[in-house]
């Protein structure tokens, strides 16, 4: 029992040995890496000793909301905003998780707030854009992500968005060059690699979207949307198991994929057998 107890107690002092911005860095490090959970354990830690931190309480909030757990991000960026009222990021935040809970207004709301105070949070138009082609509003789309573009022209998500808007806007003439855009600004993205792929795809360009689906996983193999789109590929060149395979992949790692590739799936289900 007394060695456990040592044990025990050697491993709490390695585990808060962490000076509060140590624990702060290894926290923004986990967020970064995509392991949300233990982002949240090293800011919980940096809060409990700073208990007033806006920022803190708003990365902890992104952390939640890369979880799914909204109803605790939702909690978090309104601490940090009792807190500081005018933290633009924490507005953009908010405003990204008013969307994904369906409420478009107060996301709107909040990522023109955040834009507000600072014009500079390129996150914001990219989420008030993203919401804007959502609903069709490709004219209003396009105005906010060409501010963003001016705001920061070296972000390669704004050309991804502005590529997809050209998308659903059915102008793939216009939609490609920005794709290819956002992958020479950042090659070693996998998410650029699979919105190109998808597009590929769409115009029965098959081998050009497998070439982009599988430049995605091998820079991030824990792509659930390129292995499941990949899986998608491969059924329409009729090679059945490997479509099953790689879907059910990618749906074991992204469950709420399943609605989405139910019909493909099961295609290639009935096909293998």
């Amino acid at each position: 029992m007394k060695k456990l107890l040592i044990i025990f107690l050697l491993l709490s002092v390695k585990l808060f040995s962490q000076t509060p911005e140590e624990m702060l860095k290894l926290g923004d490090d986990s967020f970064m890496n995509g392991k949300p959970a233990e982002a949240v354990d090293y800011y919980t830690q940096y809060i409990r000793i700073y208990k007033d931190s806006a920022n803190a309480y708003t990365s902890r909030a992104n952390a939640y909301t890369m979880m799914r757990d909204y109803k605790m991000a939702m909690v978090d960026f309104n601490t940090a905003l009792f807190f500081n009222p005018n933290l633009s990021r924490a507005y953009s935040g908010r405003g990204a998780v008013y969307y994904f809970i369906g409420n478009t207004q107060e996301a709107v709301n909040d990522l023109n707030k955040s834009i507000g105070l600072d014009p500079a949070q390129t996150l914001s138009y990219q989420t008030l854009a993203s919401i804007y082609t959502s609903e069709k509003k490709y004219s209003d789309a396009m105005n906010v992500i060409d501010r963003a573009i001016i705001q920061n022209p070296d972000d390669s998500e704004n050309y991804r968005i502005k590529g997809t808007i050209y998308y659903y806007m059915n102008d793939m003439a216009s939609s490609f060059p920005f794709l290819d855009k956002a992958i020479e600004l950042a090659p070693g993205k996998s998410r650029n690699y699979t919105t190109r792929g998808a597009y590929y795809k769409d115009i029965n360009e098959l081998d050009k979207a497998m070439a982009d689906y599988n430049k995605a996983l091998e820079l991030n193999p824990g792509d659930a949307e390129a292995l499941a789109r990949k899986g998608i590929v491969l059924l329409l060149q009729k090679k059945y198991k490997e479509a099953v395979e790689f879907m059910e992949k990618g749906l074991a790692l992204d469950p709420s994929m399943k609605e989405n590739i139910k019909q493909y799936l099961d295609e290639a289900k009935a096909n293998s057998k």
